[in-house]
C-alpha cells in the first residue's frame, strides 16, 4: 500500500499497474516449463521432472497404522508417510509454495489448480533422491521456518539511506509476497 501511494505521489506510470510476482524474462509461460525446458538443454537429471508422490510431512516419528493380512491377521507395522496426491517433479517446486491438491486416483494430466481442488498445501520439504515433495497445511508452519539462511551481494537494490546500512542497524526480510517482514 505504501509503495502505490509513493508511486502515485511521484507521478510513476507503474502505479496503477496490477501486481506481478512472476518472473519478466519468462514471458506468458509457466515457470515450472520454462525451468524444465532449459533443464534439458543443460543435460541436467530429468528424472527431477518425472512424477511422483506427495506425502505429509513427518515429525520424524513413523507413522504407525494398522495392516490387514490375507484377510486373516491384523498387525500393527510402521508405515511410510500417506500419499495425498503426485506431483510433476520435484525440480518444479519450491519449498512454501502453495499447491492444490485432489483427491487419488490421479487424472493422467494432472496440473495443480486444474480439476476440483481438494485442500491448500505447502511444501515443506523436497526430497530428489526419492522424487518425493513433503507437504504441511499451514502457510506459517515450524517446517517453513528456517533457522539461518545466506545472501549473496546484493545488486539493482535502491538504498535510500546507506548511512543507516552501514552503521549496523537490523535488515527487515519478506520471504514470500504478502507476508510480514521479519527482522533478518
Amino acid at each position: 500500500a505504501d509503495v502505490r501511494r509513493l508511486a502515485r505521489e511521484f507521478d510513476l506510470p507503474t502505479a496503477d499497474r496490477p501486481t506481478s510476482t512472476g518472473v519478466c524474462f519468462i514471458g506468458k509461460r509457466r515457470f515450472d516449463d520454462f525451468v524444465a525446458a532449459h533443464a534439458a538443454e543443460a543435460g541436467d537429471d530429468m528424472r527431477l521432472f518425472s512424477p511422483g508422490p506427495i506425502v505429509w510431512a513427518a515429525d520424524g516419528q513413523p507413522v504407525a497404522g494398522s495392516l490387514f493380512r490375507h484377510g486373516v491377521t491384523r498387525k500393527a507395522v510402521a508405515l511410510p508417510p500417506p500419499t495425498v496426491a503426485e506431483h510433476l517433479g520435484v525440480a518444479r517446486y519450491t519449498v512454501g509454495q502453495r499447491l492444490l491438491i485432489t483427491p487419488p486416483p490421479f487424472p493422467s494430466s494432472l496440473k495443480f489448480g486444474g480439476g476440483s481442488p481438494l485442500r491448500k498445501v505447502y511444501v515443506s520439504r523436497k526430497d530428489p533422491a526419492t522424487n518425493t515433495l513433503h507437504v504441511v497445511e499451514a502457510w506459517d508452519d515450524e517446517s517453513l521456518i528456517a533457522a539461518a539462511g545466506s545472501v549473496v551481494p546484493l545488486a539493482d537494490v535502491t538504498v535510500h539511506d546507506t548511512a543507516a546500512l552501514h552503521a549496523g542497524n537490523d535488515l527487515l526480510f519478506v520471504a514470500r509476497h504478502g507476508q510480514p517482514p521479519v527482522r533478518a
